[in-house]
């Protein structure tokens, strides 16, 4: 497996991918999204490939905390195509979505997850994220 930053040569595959999170979105919906968000250096868009093809995306955005002094990170999208969970795709995503925050001085990386999604709060609790009010959060040390 790799990953890397997305392209607009992803957004079909990561149209699929979104669309499997509930947000139904097409291939055009989808580069024009991922061309807006790549003009915009607070944000990182990353795919996994297993070979050539995009099994795994994950969104992130940057911000400033109002509560504390510095930056944190924020997942903004996660998924992994189905034949593929279970893999540690997600896993690797989470991961280097952590480094690039670390890179960039954040000091905790958010996610937030419906309440419906059990099994996604399972994932990332597993990963150390802890929840806190309706969201997860994971402190970025070192």
């Amino acid at each position: 497996m790799h990953i890397r930053e997305s392209t607009d040569e992803d957004a079909a595959a990561v149209a699929v991918l979104i669309t499997q999170l509930g947000y139904p979105t097409t291939a055009e919906e989808m580069r024009s999204r991922l061309r807006r968000i790549a003009a915009d250096a607070q944000y990182v868009s990353l795919v996994a490939l297993e070979h050539t093809e995009v099994v795994g995306f994950l969104g992130m955005a940057f911000g400033l905390h109002y509560e504390y002094d510095g930056s944190y990170a924020r997942i903004v999208a996660l998924s992994v195509a189905p034949q593929m969970q279970g893999k540690g795709i997600g896993t690797e995503l989470v991961a280097a979505a952590e480094n690039i925050a670390r890179s960039r001085g954040a000091s905790m990386c958010i996610v937030n997850s419906g309440t419906h999604r059990t099994e996604t709060h399972k994932f990332y609790e597993k990963r150390g994220f802890s929840w806190r009010s309706k969201g997860f959060y994971k402190p970025l040390a070192g």
